[in-house]
């Protein structure tokens, strides 16, 4: 078999030849051309501009969902799971038992009320007493089968807009 390039007699099924170092087959060229090494330092480079591009074009979004646990007289319990990237905020937490419609307190630290992204957590918000001497349900409705408990959320969301969701729950008896 000869050389493809200086036509110099090479042994058969030679990829390169000894005389002027041609590869014989264009895939032996190619991988020739190919350098491990240079690949495997720009692993690192190629592995932060991801991470930069990936950042910018994901979509920036927080999603708090709120739902009632348990009512009692004193306040309610509510699971909280804010499934989106950024942090989302409690702002207000009101309820309402027919006509009649009142707040929650709502915790003063930053740590109760801001949901991160991806965190899950319990929130008690209990009744104000000074507002609602009667509890969650006033005294006239705690018999009623019928009653229920309408809660309202506001939820400050990552791009500074403000939602509102709302729960229910039977009305807790004596």
């Amino acid at each position: 078999m000869n050389c493809r390039l200086c036509a110099q007699e090479i042994p058969d099924g030679a990829k390169k030849c000894s005389q002027c170092g041609e590869f014989q087959s264009t895939w032996s060229r190619a991988l020739a051309i190919v350098d491990l090494k240079g690949l495997m330092a720009l692993l690192p480079l190629l592995t932060l501009i991801y991470a930069f591009l990936a950042e910018r074009f994901e979509t920036q979004s927080s999603d708090l969902r709120l739902t009632a646990v348990s009512c009692s007289l004193d306040g309610v319990k509510v699971f909280g799971s804010n499934t989106g990237n950024r942090s989302a905020i409690l702002l207000t937490a009101g309820f309402s038992t027919g006509e009649d419609q009142s707040e929650f307190v709502i915790p003063e630290s930053p740590e109760e009320r801001v949901f991160d992204a991806g965190a899950s957590r319990l929130l008690t918000l209990p009744v104000d007493a000074r507002r609602n001497p009667g509890g969650l349900v006033p005294h006239d409705l705690r018999s009623d089968p019928a009653c229920s408990v309408e809660l309202q959320f506001s939820v400050v969301e990552f791009d500074h807009t403000t939602t509102r969701s709302t729960s229910s729950c039977a009305c807790p008896s004596a």
